[in-house]
């Protein structure tokens, strides 16, 4: 936000065209994924001890809101909205016996919610979607030894990087996010996808 209200203007002088300059800029807004693993989750801190799923995901939702419409105030109009993907899913809880489906119900709340979110602050959302790889619980790297954390050190990655869907305990692979790009920037993920954004008015 800082860019936008301090630095900006320090370039484009004309606060007419900084607005311009802002509505045909596209805006990518990834939320929910570290807010959820690194915060709610595992909770080291005990911040969000004794929040519901339901009261953390209205929380979120609101701050949410209260960012994406600031940057509608500002002026911009163009948003890709990227929304937590199943983190049930992610190799660390995987290997700590963590039952995934009870986990993304309790993210569910808070992505099944965001498109409604997003429509009151004006912008339009393309949810997260999952590709079938051959591996899309195990890590291409050892991890602590157990696929809990980060690539452990000088040790060998899989083979194949293009076949998994996890790096390491929590951050999805190069051929994941290509794949997500590619289909957002052309494709049918995203509606409109990118090239439409940047065609649209």
């Amino acid at each position: 936000m800082s860019t936008i209200e301090k630095d900006l203007p320090s370039i484009i002088s004309n606060s007419q065209e900084v607005t311009l300059h802002l509505s045909q800029s596209i805006f990518l807004v990834s939320i929910g994924v570290n807010d959820y693993t690194t915060n709610y989750l595992i909770n080291f801190k005990g911040t969000w001890t004794g929040y519901t799923p339901e009261a953390f995901g209205d929380f979120l939702l609101n701050e949410f809101f209260i960012r994406m419409q600031r940057l509608y105030h500002l002026g911009a109009r163009k948003f890709v909205v990227n929304a937590a993907y199943p983190v049930g899913w992610a190799p660390y809880y995987v290997a700590n016996g963590t039952r995934a489906k009870e986990i993304n119900q309790q993210i569910q709340y808070f992505t099944t919610r965001v498109p409604r979110e997003a429509r009151r602050a004006a912008v339009e959302v393309c949810r997260f979607f999952v590709h079938c790889f051959t591996d899309v619980r195990r890590p291409c790297c050892p991890a602590d030894g157990n696929a809990t954390s980060f690539c452990e050190p000088n040790m060998a990655v899989c083979e194949d990087r293009k076949k998994y869907m996890f790096l390491d305990g929590g951050h999805t692979t190069e051929s994941a996010n290509g794949i997500l790009a590619q289909e957002c920037f052309s494709g049918t993920l995203c509606k409109p996808n990118i090239i439409e954004l940047v065609k649209a008015p």
